[in-house]
């Protein structure tokens, strides 16, 4: 085999090689960002789960809230019967 055939496989081998060597290196940046990602994505669905916690809280208390705006009215309605009553009796 000739020098020249010899520096021609040897550069080939290199190119190669060099290749190779910059495909596994972004292979590896790859991985390390697919890494990122996941544990984003698990950080976010975390936050995800306690937001629709906080929603259904959010949702109960509302229909508390409800509720004691109805009592409250009642109430109020009872009061202002009783007040009329009380008024009414003592014309008498």
């Amino acid at each position: 085999m000739s020098d020249r055939k010899k520096t021609a496989d040897g550069a080939g081998t290199n190119v190669i090689q060099n290749y190779a060597q910059g495909l596994l290196a972004e292979n590896d940046r790859l991985r390390g960002l697919l890494s990122d990602v996941e544990s984003e994505r698990s950080r976010l669905e975390e936050r995800v789960r306690a937001v629709e916690d906080v929603l259904r809280e959010l949702d109960l208390l509302r229909g508390v809230v409800c509720s004691l705006e109805r009592q409250n009215a009642r109430l109020q309605d009872e009061l202002l019967t009783a007040r009329d009553a009380s008024r009414r009796s003592s014309r008498s």
